[in-house]
Order: structure tokens, then C-alpha cells, then sequence
């Protein structure tokens, strides 16, 4: 297993440790509220934790040498390509990969985890799914959408507003939604719980200088979990 995977585990072990000295502590047991929270927060992370874990652990997986080769001659036949990749079949239990840890622009791909987080948040009930946003100025974005030309003020239910983001790449939708979810910062954090540490929002969409990042390891495990109905 590689460091990158290791830490990403580490530090998601880590949080469930603290958390659970903290719900065996007695100022937090006499903090209803907080101890409620935190034990949402554990029993989720322990969730995750045990799926990034078994999902993880890719010394347990047949590595795809064939498919690896070919990626490196392709490379070498083209050494202007900035290149990385990640595949891995969780049924068959193979993977390959070539520095799939580099961040890269994230461009439209970052719409995915900023779904898993909107559905994590559905499921937590911090979100309603037919909740009313309102299009602001702040959140107009060029390029793909429609979502752009309509009047300040309108009203988009959470589900449009979400399905619009995948459907059509909307990027207005899609900043509407990083808003809602807590701002920049805050979705930043949300990617690190569920294990996405390469993956970082920088500014709204459409980011026309590449700011946003994100991996092809992260990308692909995370779609993996959500595929498997695990986050």
C-alpha cells in the first residue's frame, strides 16, 4: 500500500480515535447536544473508515501490468503528456495506477465529489431535498448551464439545482450548491472526512485558470464507495 493511501487512512483512524475518547469523557456525556453530534460523526466515520480500509488495502489486489506497460509506453512515445491514472475493479479485485496521486486541475470532474457531499448532508438531514435556493449574483458562473441567464432572485429546489450541476455541468448550478453546502472552506473540509485529501476547491466555477484540484485515486475510490452505497 502506498504512504499517500496509509496517511489518508491514518488520518481518517485518527479522528474516529478522538472521538471516541471524547464520547467516554464526562464533560461530553453532560453535553447532550455535542454528544449527540458526535456520535452521529463517529458511527458515520467508522462507516468510512472500514470501507476506505477494505477498498484500500491494494497489496490484497492483483496489479494489472499488462494495462500499466501500456500507459508507460504511451508515455514515453509522448513525453509532453502530464499524465495520471488510477483503475481498479473492486468484483475482480485488480488495480493499475501511474502517479495517481497528483493533483490536476479538477475542471467539471469536481461536480462528483461535491455531489457525495450533498447527498452526505441529504442523508444527515442538514439539507432538504426539495429545499428552495435562491440564484444570486455571487454565484453566476460562464460556460456550460443554463442556470446563468436566469433572473437574480429566482428560486431552484436543491434536487433541480443538483441535477442540473450532473446533467448539464452547470457551473452556476454547481456554485449555487458549494454556497448552500457551507461555502469554499467548508466543502474543502467535508472532501478531507470522507478521504478526499487531494481533492480542493479554490474558487467558484468555471475556475478557467485550473485552480480546483483533485486525483484520479481519489476520483475513482470515491465513486467506488458511492457505487457500493457506502458514502
Amino acid at each position: 500500500m502506498k504512504d499517500s493511501i496509509r496517511l489518508k487512512l491514518h488520518n481518517l483512524k485518527e479522528r474516529s480515535d478522538e472521538i471516541e475518547a471524547l464520547l467516554s469523557d464526562a464533560l461530553t456525556i453532560s453535553n447532550q447536544d455535542q454528544f449527540r453530534e458526535l456520535s452521529k460523526e463517529y458511527s458515520e466515520l467508522e462507516r468510512v473508515v472500514k470501507k476506505y480500509s477494505e477498498y484500500n488495502k491494494l497489496e490484497k489486489f492483483e496489479r494489472l501490468e499488462e494495462l500499466i506497460n501500456k500507459w508507460e509506453n504511451h508515455i514515453i512515445k509522448n513525453p509532453g503528456l502530464d499524465v495520471s491514472a488510477f483503475f481498479i475493479s473492486l468484483d475482480d479485485q485488480v488495480y493499475a495506477e501511474i502517479k495517481s496521486d497528483i493533483k490536476l486541475s479538477a475542471a467539471s470532474s469536481i461536480k462528483v465529489p461535491i455531489l457525495i457531499i450533498l447527498l452526505r448532508m441529504l442523508e444527515k438531514e442538514e439539507i432538504i431535498w426539495n429545499e428552495k435556493l435562491i440564484l444570486s449574483e455571487d454565484v453566476i458562473g460562464g460556460g456550460s448551464g443554463w442556470m446563468a441567464y436566469q433572473e437574480i432572485g429566482e428560486i431552484f429546489p436543491v434536487y433541480e439545482v443538483a441535477s442540473e450541476m450532473i446533467r448539464v455541468s452547470d457551473n452556476t448550478a454547481t456554485n449555487l450548491l458549494i454556497k448552500r453546502l457551507g461555502g469554499i472552506k467548508i466543502v474543502n473540509q467535508k472532501f478531507k472526512e470522507i478521504g478526499l485529501n487531494n481533492t480542493q476547491i479554490n474558487n467558484y466555477l468555471p475556475d478557467l485558470e485550473g485552480t480546483n484540484v483533485t486525483s484520479t485515486k481519489d476520483l475513482s475510490l470515491a465513486m467506488a464507495l458511492v457505487d457500493n452505497g457506502y458514502i
